[in-house]
């Protein structure tokens, strides 16, 4: 009876299940897009809010004033990196994917197919990251292509190592 009223509906894919043909690869991309996508208000927040171009109403929330009066503190979600940690996460793991199951993506002599554009967006959006992550920021410390999870991504930048700063 439990197997009849709890069926298994596969809506949960294990990493090893998918990446079988072009649209999972490309679904793929657009969960890296949606990423991408959650950063958009913390960088209008941050870049234009801290630069007097948009101005704070009666109706703003705390973290919005503080940001607006320059007073972040560290529980601030608009000052939080975890997102550009994500999306960069997110970028390193499908381009190690890539580089594993089309190594043809690293070819320039190889004809262009969908797995390289596939492959070029990943590495801008990736950039786009960075670029804007340094805006903010000021220095990010690099994060290596073998780091493919926000776990291990906050367990390098907390060491006491040295970074290489972009």
């Amino acid at each position: 009876c439990e197997k009849f009223f709890n069926p298994d509906q596969e809506l949960i894919r294990e990493k090893e299940d998918m990446f079988k043909d072009w649209s999972e690869y490309r679904s793929a991309e657009m969960g890296i897009y949606s990423l991408q996508q959650n950063l958009v208000e913390q960088i209008v927040v941050l870049g234009e809010l801290r630069g007097d171009l948009l101005k704070v109403t009666d109706n703003a929330t705390p973290e919005l004033l503080e940001v607006y009066n320059f007073n972040i503190n560290k529980d601030n979600p608009y000052a939080s990196p975890v997102g550009f940690y994500k999306l960069i996460a997110a970028c390193n793991d499908l381009i190690c994917l890539l580089k594993v199951a089309h190594p043809e993506v690293l070819d320039k002599d190889k004809p262009v197919n969908n797995y390289d554009r596939l492959y070029g967006e990943v590495l801008c959006m990736r950039a786009w990251a960075y670029f804007n992550a340094v805006r903010i920021y000021g220095k990010v410390p690099y994060i290596y292509e073998s780091l493919s999870s926000v776990e291990e991504i906050e367990n390098y930048v907390n060491s006491s190592g040295t970074y290489t700063f972009t």
